[in-house]
């Protein structure tokens, strides 16, 4: 299942969302998209340095649309971005 949800202002982010977004740019403009998660592969964020939330896998067509928007670090060729529910507006 597939739900859309918009990336969340900086200053609700995790310490390491805040962190990443003072040291880019490009993270930093990721906040009001609107992005789709495929619901199915939530999982605990367990890998240092993240924060342990809980983390989904954007679509591929979400992380085209990012990248070219020109907010993405990574081309979406090279890898699956994942993005923690600190990032997200969420209920």
């Amino acid at each position: 299942m597939i739900a859309t949800v918009q990336i969340a202002p900086v200053e609700r982010w995790c310490d390491t969302g805040k962190t990443e977004a003072l040291l880019s740019k490009r993270v930093r403009n990721q906040a009001g998209h609107f992005v789709e998660i495929e619901t199915e592969s939530m999982q605990q964020d367990t890998t240092p340095p993240f924060c342990g939330g809980r983390q989904w896998v954007i679509t591929e067509k979400s992380q085209r649309a990012l990248n070219e928007q020109g907010v993405l670090l990574t081309k979406p060729e090279v890898s699956r971005m994942v993005i923690c529910e600190h990032r997200l507006e969420m209920d």
